[in-house]
């Protein structure tokens, strides 16, 4: 994986492309390819950050990867093709606690509110604050500190100093 990054990373894209897809433990296979997808979007070379990044197998990396790439889209004025991707890992991808926020974060970056909300609602539905609290700082700022106000003043009993 540190080869294929390293290839990367000097800009033999094809190299490190072939260097990380010959890795056989897939998870170290996908971390690669999380890699020199990072490295062809930093080089603006989008389409192609996009073909490797939809080919990796791990759900989470491959989020991860996208995610990047979507916001290096979103920066670029590329904000139809941001979006289409951002969909695209919705729909495609097992999306985990790990993965949330970096998709929560992408459709962020294209402004799609209404589908990052949607994204925050899920954990919130199954009463996982662990996940969903810091989910909503990233949406509405103001919301943690209200959350927290809540849970402060519900939770919260007077020292008894007797």
């Amino acid at each position: 994986a540190q080869i294929a990054e390293a290839l990367a990373k000097a800009g033999l894209h094809t190299e490190a492309e072939t260097t990380a897809r010959s890795i056989p433990d897939q998870f170290m296979q996908s971390m690669a390819l999380a890699d020199v997808t990072r490295e062809l979007t930093s080089a603006g070379l989008f389409d192609r950050a996009e073909n490797v990044a939809l080919s990796i197998v791990d759900d989470d990396m491959k989020v991860q990867a996208l995610s990047g790439l979507i916001q290096a889209l979103a920066t670029a004025d590329q904000h139809e093709h941001a979006t289409r991707i951002a969909f695209e890992a919705q729909n495609t991808t097992r999306i985990t606690a790990r993965s949330l926020p970096d998709l929560t974060r992408a459709f962020i970056s294209v402004g799609d509110m209404r589908s990052a909300r949607r994204l925050v609602a899920l954990p919130l539905a199954a009463s996982n604050l662990t996940v969903s609290l810091p989910l909503l700082a990233l949406l509405e700022p103001g919301t943690l500190a209200a959350v927290s106000n809540l849970l402060q003043r519900r939770y919260s009993k007077p020292i008894d100093h007797t």
